[in-house]
C-alpha cells in the first residue's frame, strides 16, 4: 500500500506537468474522465502515508519501552538515518536539475512561478543554501519554503516532527513495565511536548491526529474476519479515496480527517489477515515498489520539472496518442531514475545507520542491554 501511494503521488505531479488540466481540454472530455480522476489523488496519498507513518512508529517505540530498550539516541539515530539518507541526496539532484534549468533559462513559466500548473513555485528565490538547509533539518512549510522546485517535501517536515511529539507524549503519561521513569523525566517529556507543539501550532499541528491514527491501530487487537470482508473493504475504499479527491464541499482538512478514518478502519480490517500470501508478479511488484517508496517521493519532482522544461516547454500538452506515448516514456524514466538512487541511498539505510551506531558506541549498549535482558 505504500508502494502505491507513492505511485498515486508521482502520477497526479507528471499529469500535471505535461497535460493540460480537465477543464482545458478542448474536446472529448468524457474519454479523458477517468485517467483525470486516476492522477488527482496525491494528497490524500500523502495522508494514507501519515496513517501508516503512525501504525510503523508508534509500533517500534512501543516495543522498545516495554523490552527496556528505549534510549532517545537509538531511536533518533534511527529515524534520522531513514530520513537523511534519501533527503540529503534528494536536494543536492535538486540542486542540480534545477541549476541546469535556470541556467539554461528553460520554460520562464514553469521555473518563474507562473500559473502553470500549480506546483512550481518562483524556483530561483527558494534556490538558496539557507533554503536548503532548513528543509534539511526539517523545516519547510515552518520557517521556509521547500526547496527549489521539490514541492513534495513538505511532508517530511511533518514526519519528522511527529516523531519527536509522539515518545514526549507518550513518555509524559506512559511508565513502562521494564524500565524505570521518574517523575523528572515524565514532567520534561510533558513541558517539552507542549513547547514544541505550540511552535508548531500553525498547520503541521493540525494533522497530528491523522499520524495518531496509525498509534491507534498500532494498539488495537487485530479483527478476524474472511478474505471476502478483506477484499470489500478494498474495493470499497478505492472510490471514496477518488471522491475525496475531487469533493469541494468539504474543507481541506476536514477532507483528510475522513480520508483518516476510512484509511484507520481499511488498515485494521486488512490487518485480519494471517495466512501466508501467495508469490504472484503483483505482490512482489508491490513490494519492490514499496522498497524504494520513499526515494520516489522525495526525488522525482525536480526530475519531472527539467524534463517537462526540454520537451514540453511552458505550454503542457494536450492528450493524444503521440503525447500519452511520450508521456508513458517520461514516467518510465522518473520510475527507473527514483530506483538508481534509491540503490544508493535507501537500500543501504541500514548499512549507513550501523555505521554511524558504531561512532557513537551505540552497538556495544545494544548488546548489553540485550544480554542483560537475556539473564
Amino acid at each position: 500500500m505504500r508502494g502505491l501511494a507513492a505511485l498515486i503521488v508521482l502520477l497526479e505531479h507528471w499529469r500535471n506537468f505535461l497535460f493540460v488540466d480537465y477543464s482545458q481540454l478542448p474536446a472529448h472530455r468524457l474519454w479523458f474522465a477517468l485517467p483525470y480522476l486516476l492522477t488527482s489523488a496525491g494528497h490524500q496519498a500523502v495522508v494514507i502515508f501519515f496513517v501508516m507513518s503512525g501504525y510503523l512508529i508508534s509500533g517500534s517505540v512501543f516495543r522498545m519501552l516495554e523490552r527496556g530498550t528505549w534510549s532517545w539516541i537509538t531511536y533518533l539515530v534511527h529515524r534520522l538515518m531513514r530520513l537523511w539518507v534519501v533527503l540529503l541526496p534528494g536536494l543536492l539532484l535538486c540542486a542540480l536539475w534545477d541549476a541546469i534549468g535556470l541556467h539554461l533559462h528553460l520554460a520562464p513559466a514553469l521555473y518563474g512561478g507562473a500559473a502553470f500548473n500549480h506546483m512550481t513555485p518562483a524556483v530561483q528565490t527558494v534556490h538558496t543554501l539557507k533554503t536548503f538547509l532548513l528543509n534539511l533539518f526539517f523545516l519547510q512549510g515552518i520557517k521556509s519554503p521547500m526547496f527549489g522546485s521539490d514541492g513534495a517535501l513538505w511532508s517530511l517536515a511533518n514526519e519528522f516532527w511527529y516523531y519527536i511529539l509522539f515518545p514526549l507524549g507518550l513518555l509524559a503519561v506512559y511508565r513502562p513495565s521494564k524500565q524505570a521513569a521518574t517523575p523528572i523525566a515524565r514532567g520534561v517529556c510533558a513541558i517539552l511536548f507542549l513547547a514544541l507543539a505550540w511552535f508548531l501550532r500553525h498547520g503541521i499541528l493540525q494533522s497530528f491526529p491523522i499520524w495518531l491514527a496509525g498509534t491507534l491501530l498500532c494498539i488495537m487487537p487485530a479483527p478476524r474476519l474472511s478474505s471476502r470482508v478483506r477484499l470489500l473493504a478494498a474495493t470499497s475504499y478505492v472510490p471514496i479515496l477518488f471522491f475525496l479527491a475531487k469533493a469541494r464541499f468539504l474543507s481541506g482538512l476536514t477532507s483528510d480527517y475522513v480520508l483518516t478514518v476510512a484509511t484507520f478502519f481499511l488498515l485494521w480490517i486488512l490487518l485480519s489477515a494471517t495466512e501466508a500470501v501467495r508469490p504472484s508478479l503483483g505482490e512482489r511488484t508491490s513490494r519492490e515498489l514499496a522498497r524504494f517508496s520513499y526515494t520516489l517521493y522525495v526525488v522525482h519532482m525536480p526530475l519531472l520539472v527539467l524534463v517537462t522544461a526540454l520537451i514540453v516547454g511552458d505550454r503542457r500538452w494536450v492528450p493524444n496518442l503521440p503525447h500519452v506515448l511520450e508521456a508513458v516514456a517520461v514516467l518510465i524514466l522518473a520510475l527507473a531514475y527514483a530506483y538508481g538512487v534509491a540503490v544508493l541511498t535507501e537500500f543501504r539505510t541500514d548499512i549507513w545507520r550501523r555505521w554511524v551506531e558504531a561512532r557513537l558506541g551505540l552497538n556495544a549498549r545494544q548488546d548489553t542491554s540485550t544480554a542483560v535482558s537475556r539473564t
